[in-house]
């Protein structure tokens, strides 16, 4: 179902090239119906019913949006840091917005592809030991994950750092696109290329919290990220321009990180503790 999207997409580009945009922004919503009829006929097939249905509000539901409703605040926020640095790179003159989205576009199909890989790899896992509080294989699970997605990050950003000048010449050069614009390109592709490890390794510390039920502290981790964001980028960019923007994504992400490893780590010893503790019920049971 997701790579019914880029078919699409291109599928429209290539053989509709007078539309222009036009034909990638169709052949992008044609290629998402697609991914939903194969998600809902695989449904189907399994017995059940693609189609919403809506019995009121059950205990489970209640549980479902209690949960949910921090994502959606969080995912704002998250959303809301692309949002700062465009708003600000269009403060550095013309050109500065696309130059911060191209710069971004490799490291964006890298951290795409991670999370898919690490949401099916991990999380399966880590929600099999939540469910049977087994916190001690949990702990070891979570650092040996992390530990090995991280040095896959690390690896794969000093590849889109040492490699950003051959890279964007690749990708982007063209009649439109100059070697003013590779150069600026690549340099903002070196700085936001070392979010990648910090996202991917921060990602699994996510889910694992989000199966403990702690989704209200990745909603404050994400309040915290915006702000941080938007304070580093008014220093930075008026020190190193466009590069101090994208330098401070990759800050950010590395502060998110380190917050959502303290958090992980304070609720895993917590439920811990609390399961080593000895209970009282058989003593006070044998004393009466």
């Amino acid at each position: 179902a997701p790579i019914a999207v880029p078919l699409s997409t291109l599928a429209a580009v290539l053989a509709f090239p007078r539309f222009g945009v036009h034909a990638l922004a169709a052949g992008t919503t044609v290629g998402f119906g697609i991914a939903a009829v194969l998600v809902g006929t695989t449904l189907w097939s399994g017995g059940l019913s693609p189609l919403p249905r809506f019995g009121g509000i059950t205990p489970a539901v209640q549980s479902v949006f209690d949960e949910y409703w921090p994502m959606v605040v969080g995912a704002l926020f998250m959303s809301g840091t692309n949002l700062v640095d465009q708003a600000m790179a269009a403060m550095l003159g013309a050109g500065s917005v696309s130059a911060l989205g191209l710069g971004g576009k490799l490291t964006s199909a890298s951290a795409g592809i991670a999370s898919v890989a690490v949401g099916a790899a991990v999380f399966p896992p880590l929600s099999r030991w939540v469910a049977s509080e087994d916190w001690r294989r949990l702990a070891r699970g979570y650092r040996q994950y992390t530990l090995l997605v991280l040095a896959l990050g690390v690896v794969a950003a000093g590849m889109l750092t040492l490699g950003a000048r051959s890279l964007v010449d690749v990708v982007f050069a063209g009649r439109a696109f100059g070697e003013d614009e590779v150069h600026r390109v690549a340099a903002v592709q070196r700085f936001l290329a070392w979010q990648l490890p910090f996202a991917a390794a921060g990602l699994i510390g996510a889910r694992l919290l989000s199966a403990m039920g702690r989704n209200r502290v990745l909603m404050l981790i994400a309040g915290v990220n915006l702000l941080v964001n938007a304070a580093g980028n008014l220093l930075l960019m008026r020190i190193f321009g466009l590069s101090g923007i994208a330098l401070v994504t990759s800050v950010t992400y590395l502060i998110s990180f380190a917050a959502i490893t303290v958090a992980v780590h304070r609720e895993l010893g917590r439920r811990a503790l609390a399961g080593a503790r000895p209970s009282l019920a058989p003593s006070l049971s044998s004393v009466s």
